[in-house]
């Protein structure tokens, strides 16, 4: 019985898509023949049935291919039952896979057809042979992986260029096989995005500045025929242009093991570790600015910073200054354009009537704690109090400590005797005589001995700790002494770290601050203690360190002359607020604002434009106008019972009452 046509199934591949672009190519000829082997069996109409699968690209070494998954969706539908092919290359090259698709076509009973092979998968000699085939099929495969693999490596090592996307920049000898040439009209974009990325230290503000100045990358014809067309470079292209090395005349080998350093807990083999050769072909950019972009990428990477972005600020103190009210660690603020800086409490910590104000500023905190580092230095008596007073904290708890040491040891030297004492009845017992009550007690009298050896080694770590942690005053004054001349050379965050290395935190007041030496251990924000009585709604835990005597905060006359003046206008402010609520004063506008607009004929935009407010803001205040009578009256009377609405809140409530506005209880 002939099989239907429309059940018979054509498959065709080849391994590169210049062999599919071929118009007389493989490809073609795969499904010429294909058909012409049909024609023995059906007719032309018959053949023209037949479903045709095309796999244009795709290598044998798998079966994660598009047109051949589409033949096993359709085997699973039971669309096809045959299948018809040139050759056993052309379904697989591998040995295992080949086996578990015959299996499953012979499970969905489906035939195939091989011209080039003949044999029956029936019985079992045509099974071996197909078996034998497709293993040779799968080391020809291999042998032909290894020799091109072999060959890249040689023409990589020699430096020449071995495929792939031609770099931005160069285009290929047609003259010569593996060699770039420069190409002037992309070249200098090439340039200019290293001098871009080394000025700005940047990706994004390269990309930025290359495209304000109009440089975009020009029309490019590719092997292919296709147009890529004329883009300006992104961060992204940035990314993987600037630390290509072929710019500045090198040849990578191995690339994609860049990171790798070894396998399996070996080293790498020499023909698969990564290299750096030089090319054959001329660079764009020299060594050396090639070297600068790809240490400024690195450092970048790992600090996640602009390192060429000059520090607009650097907030020395950030970390360990802290609130004396709330205890909150302050952290660096700017304000109107970062022209003036402040240690400033983060969102909703500010505890009203706790906290002595919300922000200090910054240079003023600074030159306070910096003025007593130097002040400490200077002054011996000084620094011996304080070093006195911290060694004595730290090592407040020897006494106690020794205390438990004695102790525990009393118990072992007890429990050790009780041991001896139970050997010795254990040695008077006969051996098969010994109860197991005894044993019990043997077991726990141990375990009881080495937990006290066990407290007894925690204690004397404890002891050798804090001992270990007592402050040397000729350290502390030699690091004092060396602080002012070092403290100037150095880079923004290096200043912070050695600030953090002299000092534990900065307790700040509103007037006066306090500075507490680095003790044993930094302390756990969330302890309860606090410094200073600040109550339990505090949390600046300071454990057992010592604390220099408070000193006054440094600040300037002007700046002091600046917050009376605040302080007054805060109070005017209150007081006629107090006097004239908001939204009787702007009802009052309201009603000013009618008149004007009746009188004069003026529009909301003059009117606006009159009064200094936007538009919008007098369309707003308008609305109020739609008040209830009542409401009103008792607005601009004064009445305290709507005296304390916002004018927010009055003009919610007039526009709910607006004419034509549908309004919903709730």
């Amino acid at each position: 019985m002939r099989p239907d046509p429309s059940t018979i199934a054509i498959y065709a591949r080849v391994s590169t898509e210049e062999q599919a672009r071929q118009q007389e190519g493989s490809l073609d000829s795969q499904i010429h023949r294909c058909k012409h082997h049909l024609l023995s069996h059906f007719t032309q109409k018959e053949v023209d049935q037949v479903r045709i699968y095309r796999e244009e690209g795709a290598s044998g070494k798998d079966l994660n291919r598009p047109a051949f998954q589409e033949i096993m969706r359709d085997i699973r539908r039971g669309i096809l039952k045959h299948i018809v092919f040139t050759e056993l290359s052309r379904i697989s090259r591998n040995v295992h896979d080949f086996l578990g698709l015959s299996s499953e076509w012979e499970r969905y009973g489906v035939q195939f057809t091989s011209l080039r092979e003949k044999f029956d998968t029936t019985s079992p000699h045509g099974r071996l042979i197909i078996t034998i085939l497709v293993a040779l099929n799968q080391f020809e495969r291999e042998q032909i992986g290894e020799r091109t693999r072999a060959n890249m490596r040689a023409r990589a090592e020699r430096g020449l260029f071995s495929g792939g996307t031609v770099p931005l920049g160069y285009k290929q000898d047609p003259m010569r096989n593996g060699m770039l040439l420069i190409d002037e009209e992309e070249a200098p974009l090439v340039r200019a995005a290293f001098d871009a990325y080394l000025e700005t230290g940047s990706m994004r503000l390269a990309a930025q500045q290359l495209k304000q100045r109009g440089l975009q990358r020009p029309l490019r014809i590719t092997r292919t025929g296709k147009n890529r067309e004329s883009l300006y470079l992104t961060r992204e292209h940035l990314r993987h242009m600037l630390p290509n090395p072929s710019y500045a005349g090198l040849k990578e080998i191995n690339r994609l093991n860049r990171d790798r350093v070894t396998t399996g807990g070996g080293s790498l083999p020499r023909e698969e570790r990564y290299a750096l050769v030089e090319a054959v072909w001329e660079p764009i950019i020299s060594m050396e600015m090639w070297e600068r972009t790809q240490d400024m990428i690195a450092e970048s990477d790992r600090t996640r910073t602009n390192i060429t972005k000059k520090y607009t600020y650097n907030f020395t103190l950030s970390g360990i200054a802290y609130c004396v009210g709330c205890g909150a660690p302050l952290h660096g603020a700017s304000a109107k354009g970062q022209t003036y800086f402040y240690y400033q409490h983060p969102n909703d910590t500010y505890i009203e009537g706790i906290c002595p104000q919300r922000r200090w500023t910054a240079e003023v905190v600074e030159k306070s704690v910096l003025s007593r580092l130097s002040q400490l230095a200077k002054d011996e008596a000084l620094l011996q109090m304080v070093i006195e007073q911290t060694n004595a904290r730290l090592t407040s708890g020897l006494p106690a400590l020794e205390r438990e040491l004695t102790v525990a040891r009393e118990q072992l030297g007890g429990k050790e005797r009780e041991s001896r004492a139970l050997v010795a009845r254990l040695v008077a017992m006969p051996q098969n005589a010994v109860p197991e009550s005894f044993w019990e007690a043997a077991r726990e009298l141990e375990a009881q001995a080495q937990h006290l050896r066990e407290e007894i080694n925690r204690i004397s770590r404890k002891r050798v700790e804090l001992e270990a942690a007592r402050l040397s005053v000729g350290d502390y004054r030699q690091a004092l002494q060396n602080f002012d001349a070092l403290y100037t050379h150095l880079q923004p965050n290096e200043q912070s770290r050695l600030l953090a290395c002299l000092i534990d935190r900065v307790v700040l007041e509103k007037e006066q601050a306090t500075m507490w030496l680095l003790g044993e251990e930094k302390v756990n924000p969330s302890s309860e203690s606090s410094p200073r009585g600040v109550t339990s709604s505090g949390v600046t835990p300071l454990g057992e360190l010592a604390c220099l005597d408070n000193f006054a905060l440094l600040w300037p006359e002007e700046e002091v002359s600046q917050w009376r003046q605040r302080r007054e206008r805060r109070a005017a402010l209150r007081e006629e607020k107090e006097r004239d609520p908001p939204a009787a004063k702007a009802l009052r506008q309201a009603l000013e604002w009618e008149v004007m607009l009746r009188r004069r004929g003026w529009t909301r935009s003059r009117l606006a434009d009159e009064v200094g407010y936007t538009r919008a803001r007098v369309t707003q205040i308008m609305h109020l106008l739609h008040l209830p009578y009542d409401i009103r009256v008792q607005l601009l009377e004064g009445n305290p019972e709507v005296a304390a609405m916002t004018i927010r809140e009055a003009i919610a409530l007039a526009r709910s009452r607006e004419p034509g506005r549908r309004t919903i209880d709730r």
